[in-house]
């Protein structure tokens, strides 16, 4: 799978029909690399929050512990049920296209 697929064309309509063009259990394949960075940055906006609010009462202990489990297991999570659903929609696509 090509991950430069968006850099091949010059303009952003040429990528955005590019991207359209691409079937649906491909783009979700993609948007499956883009996940772990989407839990982290939740996971980092749940942190700032969270230290806001609370200052600085929360242990060292407390914070790696909250990005091991929120960010570990959402990256995990996310990528299995992006996997699953490409799977699911490319065997939907296939048994369309049979009919």
């Amino acid at each position: 799978m090509r991950l430069d697929f968006a850099f091949d064309r010059g303009h952003l309509g040429d990528r955005l029909t590019a991207w359209r063009a691409m079937p649906f259990h491909q783009q979700i394949g993609y948007l499956r690399w883009l996940a772990p960075l989407v839990v982290l940055a939740l996971v980092a906006l749940h942190q700032g929050v969270t230290h806001s609010l609370f200052g600085n009462s929360l242990s060292l202990w407390h914070a790696v512990s909250e990005w091991a489990a929120y960010g570990l297991t959402g990256i995990v999570v996310a990528w299995l049920g992006l996997t699953w659903m490409a799977g699911a929609v490319a065997r939907q696509e296939q048994d369309a296209a049979k009919l």
